[in-house]
């Protein structure tokens, strides 16, 4: 790389129209003949090369090999893949704010990060996006400013869009309806003012064709525009709505649907989801919602949490036969064994990932026991215990459980390991009657205290080494098994 005379004004790359990049801010390193560079080969690939590689860096980075030499300076400008990744307004914590001191402060930050990301995007030059992926602490004061960052991706032929708001939930940022309702040609005059900036609607109308993955997190989106996703979106692979508090119903149906996996998790306000003849491989659903699965025959991977355990076995009973991932988050443990009776059998479930309360009594260590032996083909189960602040029954002699035989199970994890007694005979019911058990994973659960002091990473330490030597004595010698303790 060529070098630079001391003296010479060299132009500021952290700049975009004379608006200043708070990411490009750091002073570049200047060679010298003390400091010579070494040849700079790299330069010398093929343009689209360069922009290939500096595509999966953060747009920091990227926008960052600006100042490497003349021929960097635009080369980020042609990346393929746009992250706006800001960070939080920071307030003094030390310093009082009345509400609308605060939020007259936010809203400041928040236009100046708007300014910085109107001027990077005027600088990109790329005809095409593979992908658009924005988290910004910004709601409904910057309606219109998203809509136009949308209108651009969209317009870029965007494959992969994600947006993360950040914002509180009484005023999230709107999914704009007009802005899918393009074609609509009563509206189309009001909504090409609106939304469309520099583009014409076909421009945008034609990038609703390239999507094929959608993330929203934080952004409100109603009913109707979860229908339009589906109607505009005609070849939307992935679907992902989190946090969105006024969807309050779904329902995917249709095979004309190109909807391979659709999530739905913390939608306060979510009643119900049908999906039904469509080919959807994998779904992700949490909360109390009234859930019904009809001929979904490729579904694979189905992911169900925040549930009660017997309520979430009664939604399973029609899908179960071609799953292959189960993922459940339960709040309780049955009292009744009607359960056992929902499974359809056979199965070809081959991973099982259960987050369930701490085991309080030997009913828990049977739940598992049954709940494995009723997937014979289960090659994985992966254990998350919520952590434990009482400890109920500690006792030795509770291997009650069915000695049902494991058949095909390679691989136990065991999250939140506390080494109570119940913990323990449950590990050590797996380690018998697993026939080909190769890997047992387990992560302790220990004690950290209230802060880094060398008294809590001792105590930890401690603890952590009991539990490792309470489960080596566990694995017979000679094994197979392999024991990862971390």
């Amino acid at each position: 790389m060529g070098r630079r005379d001391s003296g010479k004004q060299v132009d500021n790359p952290g700049e975009f129209g004379g608006l200043k990049n708070p990411i490009l801010m750091e002073k570049p390193v200047e060679a010298s003949d003390e400091n010579p560079l070494i040849e700079d080969r790299i330069s010398q690939l093929h343009h689209d090369i360069l922009v290939r590689i500096i595509s999966f860096l953060t747009l920091k980075e990227a926008a960052r090999t600006s100042v490497l030499s003349k021929s960097w300076t635009d080369i980020w400008k042609s990346i393929h893949r746009l992250h706006f990744d800001i960070p939080e307004v920071c307030i003094n914590s030390g310093t009082f704010y009345r509400p609308d001191e605060r939020a007259s402060l936010l809203e400041s930050q928040g236009y100046k990060h708007a300014e910085w990301i109107n001027k990077a995007l005027q600088s990109h030059k790329a005809f095409t996006l593979e992908e658009f992926k924005m988290c910004i602490r910004l709601g409904r004061s910057m309606q219109e400013e998203i809509d136009k960052w949308l209108c651009y991706a969209f317009a870029k032929k965007v494959q992969r869009l994600e947006l993360e708001t950040l914002s509180s939930i009484r005023e999230p940022y709107v999914f704009p309806e007009g802005l899918l309702d393009l074609s609509n040609e009563t509206t189309l005059d009001k909504s090409f003012s609106i939304y469309c900036g520099n583009y014409t609607p076909i421009d945008i109308l034609g990038g609703f064709k390239s999507i094929r993955s959608l993330r929203l997190s934080c952004v409100s989106v109603t009913g109707d525009v979860f229908k339009m996703f589906l109607r505009e979106f005609q070849f939307l692979e992935h679907l992902a709505i989190h946090g969105s508090h006024d969807l309050t119903s779904v329902e995917v149906c249709g095979s004309s649907i190109a909807l391979q996996r659709l999530e739905l998790c913390l939608c306060t306000k979510l009643q119900s989801v049908i999906v039904s003849d469509i080919n959807l491989v994998s779904l992700k659903v949490s909360g109390c919602c009234e859930l019904i699965l009809k001929n979904v025959p490729k579904l694979r991977d189905l992911c169900i949490l925040e549930r009660f355990f017997e309520q979430t076995f009664s939604l399973l009973s029609g899908c179960l036969e071609n799953l292959e991932i189960l993922t459940l988050d339960v709040w309780d443990y049955p009292k009744t064994e009607h359960w056992i009776h929902k499974v359809p059998q056979p199965n070809r479930l081959k991973q099982l990932n259960f987050s369930a309360p701490p085991l309080q009594n030997e009913g828990g260590l049977i739940v598992f026991a049954y709940l494995v032996g009723l997937f014979p083909n289960l090659e994985k189960f992966v254990l998350k215990l919520r952590r434990a602040y009482s400890y109920g029954i500690e006792s030795r002699a509770l291997i009650r459980a069915p000695s049902l035989p494991l058949q095909h199970l390679k691989v136990f994890e065991v999250h939140g390991y506390q080494g109570r007694g119940l913990e323990l005979e449950l590990v050590k019911y797996f380690v018998e009657n697993a026939m080909v058990l190769e890997r047992l994973t387990v992560e302790p659960q220990v004690y950290k205290g209230y802060g880094c002091t060398e008294v809590a990473r001792l105590k930890a330490k401690r603890q952590f080494e009991e539990l490792k030597k309470q489960l080596e004595e566990l694995i017979p010698n000679p094994s197979c098994i392999d024991l990862v303790v971390f």
